[in-house]
């Protein structure tokens, strides 16, 4: 047992680790290749740079996706971040000696780079966990993936201010390498301790629960699209150089991660527990709606900040999470297909939308940015509807999750005991079949909840295995149902007297062996 510990610190550490260094690289070539672009090509032209990067991005990930199929998925991540960090040294190469063109081909590479390196990464990491290790080790995973960005910004802060904005470019190619040598480690061959074949035939999905889903990763992404744009636009009209647009990114990034991994630490674990997913989803909609409606108001640079930092401290938190809870009551055999189809159809084609709609109405048709607010109030309203439609649909997602007789119950346990699990948990034990009644029983021992006000009803189930299973998982609450389970001492059921002798004797007053002296002189 010690050494399995051991093996899992290793892992979550280097996982850690290798979010950090993703995304510390991503941030570093993302505050370069804005600075360059925007010192060097006008407002207008920022909307096709867009729609280039979506397209280019969703042939790169096609090819990846057939590489992936050829080789083993260490080898292929292997290979594309040495492409990674090559080609951000010839880029560097070219920006030095002058060539022009470099610097709009950046532009794309760099969200190449954003679109497929994190999905990388994680796939590495969710290949070398466990199902029961996610609910504790996510959080701090996914901490690195926060105090990377916070670390990226600092490094683009510092390097532009010493250097030049071209010097931030071979700082990720190292980022990136030292990214590979950590995807190695976390690639080596292992042992997996958990199964996840079953014989029975696989569950289906709610296609309005993935519908609903869709609807807010794809609205998701597209105002996101329109937040990015109007943030570059009036950071480009008050900064003009391209050292002014590093540090000011630089600095913008290093603050909103240090405010995200507070966030994180000290808000989002407290929401999560206390809040349903519906409620935890509207943080970064109602968190938009307040910027747009400040940037209609004043249209300044800070208005814009207040904008994107709820955007990146709502999404890379709350929402995350919120997401990742969603997903996790989608069935096993259809979790990854389902997560690839939001990935591409979800954010993909609704990112290139967004695009589309930026050139037609400010490259085309010229029309002030301010537009944009009003525009994006609209998906909004739609966004949260959803989540609304989502809040009533998930319960019965997770109801029918858990009524599963192929249960996972080692993936239940990590996965179920939200507060929306506890809010049904009354009604999933008065209808549900025996055979799920003892699942639900056999989930509820390695529960923190107190369990005394529903356990105290199946005292007096119809099933002797029921009310036994209740009876001996009152042992392990504050509770004193005393009084209910002296109802058990002439119980049909042998081993359920028994037992009830047994937790009356250890609630007694008087002592366990005084207790017994009076049930056996009564008998």
């Amino acid at each position: 047992m010690n050494l399995w510990k051991a093996e899992e610190r290793k892992t979550v550490i280097l996982s850690a680790f290798l979010v950090f260094l993703i995304i510390a690289a991503f941030v570093v070539l993302k505050s370069a290749r804005d600075a360059l672009v925007l010192s060097k090509y006008p407002a207008r032209t920022l909307p096709y740079f867009m729609v280039t990067t979506t397209l280019t991005a969703g042939l790169v990930v096609a090819t990846y996706l057939r590489l992936y199929a050829a080789l083993t998925l260490g080898r292929a991540v292997g290979v594309s971040l040495v492409a990674f960090a090559a080609g951000t040294l010839l880029f560097w190469l070219g920006i030095t000696l002058g060539c022009e063109v470099t610097i709009p081909v950046l532009y794309v590479w760099v969200g190449v780079f954003g679109t497929l390196a994190p999905v990388q990464a994680w796939s590495i990491i969710s290949q070398r966990l466990l199902i029961r290790q996610a609910k504790r080790v996510l959080g701090i995973i996914g901490a690195g993936g926060i105090a990377g960005s916070m670390a990226g910004g600092l490094f683009a802060r510092w390097i532009a201010l010493g250097w030049n904005v071209s010097a931030l470019l071979p700082t990720a190619a190292v980022l990136i390498l030292l990214a590979l040598f950590l995807s190695l480690a976390l690639s080596a061959p292992h042992q997996n301790r958990e199964s996840s074949s079953r014989g029975t035939e696989p569950p289906q999905v709610r296609q309005r629960f993935v519908a609903l889903v869709l609807v807010v990763v794809g609205t998701s992404a597209l105002v996101s699209t329109f937040v990015d744009f109007q943030f570059k636009v009036t950071a480009q009209r008050e900064l003009a150089t391209a050292e002014a647009l590093a540090v000011f990114f630089g600095s913008f990034y290093a603050y909103l991660g240090g405010v995200t991994l507070l966030f994180q630490v000290l808000v989002t674990l407290v929401l999560m527990r206390r809040l349903k997913v519906s409620a935890a989803l509207s943080f970064l909609p109602l968190g938009l709606i307040v910027g747009n409606a400040l940037v209609l108001a004043a249209g300044s640079l800070w208005s814009t900040i207040v904008l994107k930092g709820n955007e990146q401290l709502f999404k890379h938190s709350v929402d995350r999470s919120a997401l990742e809870v969603l997903y996790l009551a989608i069935p096993n055999h259809a979790k990854i297909r389902l997560r690839s189809f939001m990935d591409t159809i979800g954010v993909r084609i609704s990112e290139g939308v967004g695009a589309i709609l930026l050139v037609l109405l400010f490259s085309v048709g010229n029309l002030p940015p301010s537009v944009l607010a009003p525009i994006s109030m609209s998906f909004l309203a739609i966004w949260i509807g959803s989540t609304i439609l989502l809040g009533r649909e998930y319960p019965q997602v997770l109801e029918n999750a858990i009524q599963r007789r192929e249960v996972d119950l080692a993936a239940a346990k990590a996965t179920f005991f939200t507060s929306d699990f506890y809010r049904l948990l009354p009604e999933l034990l008065q209808s549900s079949e025996k055979r799920t009644m003892m699942d639900l029983l056999e989930l509820l021992e390695t529960s923190d909840e107190r369990l005394g006000p529903y356990l105290g009803p199946l005292l007096q189930h119809e099933d002797a295995d029921v009310r036994l299973k209740a009876l001996q998982l009152l042992f392990t609450q504050d509770d004193d149902l005393s009084h209910q389970v002296e109802q058990l001492l002439d119980d049909a059921d042998r081993r359920v007297r028994v037992e009830a002798i047994h937790y009356l004797c250890l609630r007694s007053p008087v002592g366990p062996m005084e207790k017994l002296c009076l049930f056996l002189g009564g008998s």
